[in-house]
């Protein structure tokens, strides 16, 4: 009526692309993630806390320089000050203390399997509304994504170098399953 109709179509579907795109470079980080824990597991996460520092200390460095040069005003409660500091001092701790963020990762796998596993329930279902054949092995292996998460919620602190490279091996099956999603949505899809 007002303009409306293959324009919205097609700002849904360029929408669409950007979101399957940031889709996609996770799944290839969830391969490259598994890969390096079922290869290297030890190394793998000592580097990990090494890249989570250098993150949070680069994170914090730039947006205390960005709060101390800003001239506009701020609001009082943003916390462009004590967050920045409180990453910086992660990061540092993390860089020079890997073996306290090894121990505390087994938890913050388990949290991201637990995520991933009910984002995949969400594709599975979509799979089947768009009549994809083998909908149930996505939905299969959240289920497994979750239960796995769930176990390493409820013990993080067993979980050992085996458990570590199983872990891998179900980011790597995790990733290449989004990957196969997004290409099977794609190819059913009416906005594309």
């Amino acid at each position: 009526m007002f303009g409306k109709g293959k324009s919205d179509k097609d700002g849904y579907s360029s929408f669409l692309k950007k979101m399957q795109g940031s889709y996609v470079v996770l799944a290839v980080a969830y391969v490259v993630f598994g890969l390096s824990l079922l290869i290297k597991p030890q190394q793998s996460t000592t580097v990990i806390c090494y890249a989570i520092g250098a993150l949070c200390i680069i994170y914090a460095a730039a947006t205390l320089i960005k709060y101390f040069t800003d001239s506009t005003r701020r609001l009082y409660i943003e916390p462009n000050f004590v967050l920045p500091v409180i990453l910086g001092v992660f990061g540092i701790v993390t860089i020079v203390r890997p073996a306290v963020i090894i121990s505390i990762l087994p938890f913050i796998v388990g949290i991201v399997l637990v995520f991933s596993g009910l984002i995949k329930v969400q594709d599975s279902i979509n799979l089947k509304r768009f009549d994809y054949a083998r909908w149930y092995i996505v939905l299969a292996f959240a289920l497994v994504s979750v239960v796995l998460g769930i176990v390493i919620l409820i013990n993080p602190f067993g979980t050992g170098m085996l458990f570590t490279r199983i872990v891998g091996l179900f980011f790597v099956v995790d990733g290449a399953m989004s990957i196969s999603s997004i290409i099977m949505t794609r190819k059913n899809s009416r906005y594309y």
